[in-house]
């Protein structure tokens, strides 16, 4: 898995055809919703276990995959929370090709390539996990909050 940060505007249908077209695999989230590589990371090893023990629930890795990063069961509730919006900041998730393709690649699509836009903040941490979640631990463990809402996913009926 490759993830790329980026910022500006972005036809998202457009974008994910075009890559389909040149042989990607890939996955264009909101980087509002990505609380680090690590969240990606964590995301992408419970969709891959979903689809080995049959659990998945959508067809296509690339949307399972987005509805453990959204911690959202139904895929269209993914989509709407963690789905790549037309302006704004964006995190590209390659699952095929190189490193040097998919940034050149993002790139093409006019995008200021910026790798911040992944980063963890506490705002971000927030749209997964109320208040009272978060004060039962140390912020170190903010992030971790995260990853226990991911494992939930495939808990949910």
């Amino acid at each position: 898995m490759m993830v790329i940060g980026a910022k500006g505007h972005l036809d998202v249908e457009d974008a994910l055809e075009r890559g389909r077209t040149k042989g990607f695999s890939l996955q264009i989230l909101d980087a509002g919703c990505v609380c680090g590589k690590e969240h990606l990371e964590v995301a992408l090893a419970h969709a891959r276990r979903a689809f080995e023990e049959k659990r998945n629930v959508s067809e296509s890795m690339e949307m399972e995959f987005l509805r453990y990063v959204s911690c959202r069961r139904q895929i269209r509730d993914a989509i709407a929370f963690a789905g790549a919006k037309d302006s704004g900041t964006y995190a590209f998730v390659f699952f095929s090709g190189t490193q040097e393709q998919a940034q050149r690649f993002v790139e093409e699509l006019g995008l200021e390539i910026d790798g911040r836009v992944l980063e963890p903040a506490e705002e971000k941490i927030k749209r997964f996990v109320g208040e009272r979640e978060l004060s039962t631990v140390d912020k170190s463990f903010y992030v971790d909050l995260v990853f226990e809402k991911i494992a939930m996913v495939s808990l949910m009926k």
